[in-house]
């Protein structure tokens, strides 16, 4: 698996909370500013974008810690 830099990982993380900020704010607009049940679809959906980039975020951690892969050590394997 190809290692990214923590920069990459740090720039994605500044632009998804920019955009959460952008949609939330869109969303709200839209459910005042347009007509009810076309307003209340379109700010549901960029709501609904913002949520998923909300679970995203954590992920896009440059500092986080993965766990290493098969790197396991195995314990005494005598049969009792």
């Amino acid at each position: 698996m190809r290692r990214h830099s923590p920069q990459m990982f740090n720039a994605l993380r500044t632009i998804a909370v920019a955009n959460c900020f952008l949609l939330s704010v869109l969303g709200l607009l839209l459910i005042l500013g347009m007509e009810h049940p076309a307003g209340i679809i379109a700010g549901g959906g960029c709501w609904a974008v913002v949520g998923v980039l909300l679970l995203i975020i954590p992920t896009l951690d440059p500092y986080r810690h993965e766990r290493p892969r098969n790197t396991r050590r195995r314990r005494n394997n005598r049969r009792r």
